[in-house]
């Protein structure tokens, strides 16, 4: 074994130390290592700086019983084929310096398998979530989850690369790149924010000082650095890309991971529904919130879990979550709704109470002119003229005496229609009573603009809460007058 010292200006960072000796298959470092030494000048350490090729062979040594430790079934004549293959060339005539990562990850190679890359990738604490750092459901003030094995199953990892080990990746990312805005539960000191592991939790910069997400061996968390892989992965690859190479997930694909690392969680959790009678499954739906179409949807079943959790980009508009719960047959028996702003980074938790009815509901109304209509464009920036105006009117019901805001918007093809103008709403404390809302199309030059649904909804004052939501079915076109 040779002995380099390191040398940030040389290949690969090191280069052939003076006293080395010559014509060694490989090399290791071997100057300036703190060793433990009887010599040492505070004998409260033991510890000093030492060199030699007896400081170069522990690390080959030690290697080789890593290596073991991976895969105790390894060969004499594998072992020296994963150190000779995997060693990077240095300055100053030296043998490769050995490369633990690289050398480790190669063993797939040798086997001819992707054990070891498991191993990598399997870093879940056996919850849903992946990387859940407070108790569930959350308790005021939070309280830190610090289990790690959360399934039971003996250790970090459940045995499957897949969401739960995203999602923990993708927290530890957004930890040390700590953009504006990031929010992440959980108490400063929180272990699981020590994301090298080295047993406390530090700045940013600190904690990306070979951290445990580091996928490709580059010594630090990124989205964009590449680096060679052996073994199963191998190519020069991200971070991510490591991880998308054995990713498996019943709702997510591969694919749709790099569009996920700016998002936010929410976890829903209908188990009050499932227990109400004649209830079978509940449907779980998102949508940006103010549309009408889901992204994503989802069944729950107590055979299966009733837990499920959306992984989503943020949006600036914040999302809405609904669940339908459903009999045998498969009719919606009762459905409520509830918007979350899903902030980077946050996890938010749902836990609807079934057994309550919606405090709030519309509980009739009617269109005037009644759809299917024609109608002309208003004037644009000019009150709306009577002719141009879909008049909403309806009735309302409430248990609480809170005050309420009821609007009428117009949709288009799941979005609201662009164009539009409205009337306010005043507020209704009443608990039951009547509403009147009216809205029509601008002219904005297009020549005609449809309107297929109207939403009817409830908003609380002040923090624009929503109550409840409709989307009624209707056939509206504006059209341009003539002349």
């Amino acid at each position: 074994v040779e002995s380099v010292a390191n040398s940030a200006a040389s290949a690969g960072g090191a280069t052939r130390s003076s006293f080395s000796n010559l014509g060694a298959d490989i090399s290791a470092p071997g100057s300036d290592v703190v060793s433990t030494s009887w010599r040492s000048a505070t004998p409260t350490t033991f510890y000093e700086n030492m060199s030699g090729t007896s400081m170069a062979s522990p690390h080959v040594t030690g290697l080789i019983s890593y290596l073991f430790t991976v895969d105790p079934t390894l060969l004499h004549s594998e072992i020296v084929d994963l150190l000779a293959a995997n060693g990077v060339a240095v300055a100053g005539g030296a043998s490769d310096r050995i490369d633990a990562f690289a050398t480790v990850m190669d063993i797939d190679r040798v086997q001819a398998g992707d054990a070891v890359l498991r191993m990598l990738l399997d870093i879940d604490d056996g919850t849903p979530d992946g990387n859940q750092r407070i108790l569930l459901p959350p308790t005021v003030p939070s309280s830190d989850f610090l289990d790690e094995d959360a399934d039971g199953d003996g250790g970090i990892g459940d045995g499957r690369i897949d969401m739960a080990d995203f999602r923990r990746w993708r927290d530890w990312l957004l930890q040390v790149e700590n953009p504006a805005g990031l929010t992440l539960d959980g108490s400063t000191g929180h272990p699981k924010k020590d994301v090298n592991g080295d047993g406390s939790v530090g700045t940013p910069a600190q904690e990306n000082l070979y951290p445990r997400g580091d996928f490709n061996g580059d010594g630090q968390l990124s989205r964009s650095a590449k680096r060679y892989v052996p073994g199963r992965v191998d190519a020069t690859v991200t971070d991510l890309a490591v991880l998308q190479t054995l990713f498996s997930d019943p709702h997510y694909t591969a694919s749709r991971l790099p569009g996920l690392i700016d998002s936010a969680d929410l976890e829903i959790w209908p188990a009050d529904c499932l227990a109400q009678p004649g209830v079978v499954s509940v449907t779980s739906s998102i949508r940006v919130a103010g549309t009408r179409d889901p992204i994503e949807s989802r069944t729950h079943t107590a055979a299966d879990g009733p837990r499920q959790i959306y992984t989503a980009p943020v949006h600036l508009s914040g999302y809405t979550a609904q669940i339908e719960a459903k009999d045998a047959g498969g009719a919606t028996l009762f459905s409520t709704s509830q918007s979350f702003p899903m902030t980077l980074g946050s996890d938010a938790m749902w836990r609807p109470d079934c057994a309550v009815a919606s405090p709030f509901t519309i509980t009739s109304y009617g269109f005037d002119p009644a759809s299917p209509a024609e109608l002309p464009f208003g004037p644009e920036g000019a009150p709306c003229p009577v002719e141009s105006r879909v008049v909403v009117t309806g009735t309302y019901e409430k248990t609480v005496t809170d005050p309420v805001l009821i609007f009428a918007r117009p949709y288009t093809q799941g979005w609201s229609t662009p164009g539009y103008a409205a009337s306010g709403s005043s507020q209704f404390v009443e608990l039951a009573g009547a509403f009147e809302q009216w809205f029509c199309l601008r002219d904005d030059a297009a020549t005609e603009r449809p309107v297929d649904q109207i939403r009817l909804f409830i908003e609380r004052p002040g923090t624009g809460e929503l109550l409840y939501e409709d989307f009624v079915d209707v056939d509206y076109r504006y059209v341009r007058p003539a002349g």
